[in-house]
């Protein structure tokens, strides 16, 4: 699969699963747009509540505009 050297500095991407708990995938680094075949990390903890999923969204979406 792909290195290990994304944990280090991942790119998370939230996602709103089928059984409505919510977690990120981590981008491997090794995927384009639209390429979704090696996002396979999935971090299995729920959040709290739908506010602190959208807390987490919104501070990632900051990091990565800066």
């Amino acid at each position: 699969m792909n290195s290990y050297r994304s944990w280090w500095n991942p790119r998370w991407i939230p996602f709103a699963a089928d059984d409505w708990s919510y977690g990120f995938f981590v981008d491997t680094g090794n995927d384009t747009i639209g390429e979704w075949g090696d996002y396979g990390y999935l971090v299995t903890g729920a959040f709290p509540s739908l506010a602190a999923f959208f807390e987490c969204a919104l501070a990632d979406l900051r990091t990565r505009s800066t």
